[in-house]
C-alpha cells in the first residue's frame, strides 16, 4: 500500500469519532436490516389477507429463531462441543481477498466532484481522492474501502448497493480484526488468545462475571454487524463470500448457546468466529 494512501486513511481516520463511527455503523446496519425486510415482507402484503399473513410472520418468525439458535450450523450435543473445521481452504481465501479488493464501485448514485466538496466540507481534499454517493456512503477511490460518511445525523438509514456491499465488507473486517471484544475489554487485539492461553486473572474474571460480560458483548456485535450482509451478498451474485460469512456467523451463533457455566465452550466458538475474520484481513493485507 502506497504512502498516499495510508496518510489518505490516516486523515479520513480521524475525522471521525469514535461515536460518530458507531452512529455511521448502526445507520448502515438498520438500512440493510430494513432492505432485508422489506424483500421479506412485500411479496406477501400484495393481495394477501391479515390472517395469512400472522401466519406466514409466525413461520418467519420461527424460521429466524431456529437460525439464531445454530440453524444449519454444527449443535451442541450433550452439553459438549463438537468443534468443525472451516471449509475454506488457503485457496479460497486468496480468491476472497482478490473479490474484495479487484471490483469497481458503482457508478450509479455517483456525485459530481461539486456536489462531493459541498457535501464533505473539510473532508474533501483533491489529494485524497474519495467517491461520495447519494445514499450517503463515501469510499476511498484507490483502496475502495470505506472511509465514512456525510449528513449523518440527518440520515436515519443508510442502504447500500452493488459492489458498496464489498467496500462495507472489507471495511468491518479491517475493524474487526485489529480491535476486539476480549475478556478484558474492547481492546487492540490483532488475534484471540487460545483458551488454553488465558491467564488465570481473565478466567477469574469470566467466572465472577466481568470478563463474561465482555465475551457476550463481541458475540453480539459480530452477529449484529455480519447478519445484514449474508443476505445481500447472495443478492449481489457473491454466493462463495455469502457461504463463508454463514459459516463465520454459524460460529458466533454457537458461542451465543452457552450460559456462564459454559463459558469455555462459548469462548472456543468466539475465537473460531474472529480466527475466520483474522484470516481475511490477513489474506486482504496480502493482496494490498
Amino acid at each position: 500500500m502506497d504512502e498516499r494512501l495510508k496518510r489518505s486513511r490516516k486523515a479520513l481516520d480521524s475525522y471521525y469519532s469514535d461515536e460518530v463511527k458507531r452512529n455511521i455503523r448502526n445507520k448502515i446496519v438498520d438500512g440493510m436490516e430494513e432492505k432485508k425486510k422489506k424483500n421479506i415482507f412485500r411479496p406477501i402484503m400484495v393481495g394477501a389477507s391479515l390472517c395469512i399473513v400472522l401466519v406466514l410472520s409466525f413461520v418467519l418468525t420461527q424460521a429466524e429463531f431456529n437460525t439464531a439458535s445454530g440453524g444449519s450450523h454444527e449443535k451442541v450435543v450433550e452439553n459438549e462441543v463438537v468443534m468443525k473445521e472451516s471449509a475454506f481452504s488457503d485457496s479460497d481465501y486468496e480468491q476472497f481477498a482478490v473479490t474484495l479488493t479487484d471490483y469497481e464501485l458503482p457508478t450509479e448514485g455517483r456525485l459530481t466532484d461539486e456536489e462531493a466538496k459541498e457535501k464533505l466540507g473539510i473532508m474533501y481534499h483533491p489529494d485524497f481522492p474519495v467517491v461520495a454517493y447519494g445514499n450517503g456512503l463515501v469510499f476511498d477511490e484507490d483502496s475502495h474501502s470505506l472511509t465514512g460518511t456525510y449528513d449523518y445525523k440527518d440520515i436515519k438509514e443508510i442502504v447500500p448497493y452493488g459492489t458498496q456491499v464489498l467496500g462495507l465488507l472489507r471495511s468491518e473486517i479491517d475493524s474487526s480484526s485489529q480491535h476486539k471484544w476480549t475478556v478484558e475489554g474492547y481492546n487492540t487485539a490483532f488475534r484471540m488468545e487460545p483458551l488454553e492461553d488465558l491467564s488465570k486473572q481473565n478466567r477469574e474474571s469470566v467466572v465472577n462475571g466481568e470478563g463474561w460480560a465482555h465475551l457476550q458483548r463481541g458475540i453480539e456485535t459480530q452477529l449484529v454487524i455480519l447478519e445484514p450482509f449474508e443476505k445481500q451478498l447472495s443478492e449481489e451474485g457473491y454466493e462463495d463470500l455469502a457461504a463463508w460469512l454463514d459459516e463465520t456467523i454459524g460460529y458466533f451463533e454457537q458461542a451465543h448457546q452457552f450460559e456462564r457455566e459454559n463459558w469455555e465452550k462459548a469462548y472456543q466458538w468466539y475465537v473460531q468466529g474472529s480466527n475466520n475474520i483474522d484470516r481475511m484481513e490477513f489474506e486482504l493485507g496480502q493482496a494490498d
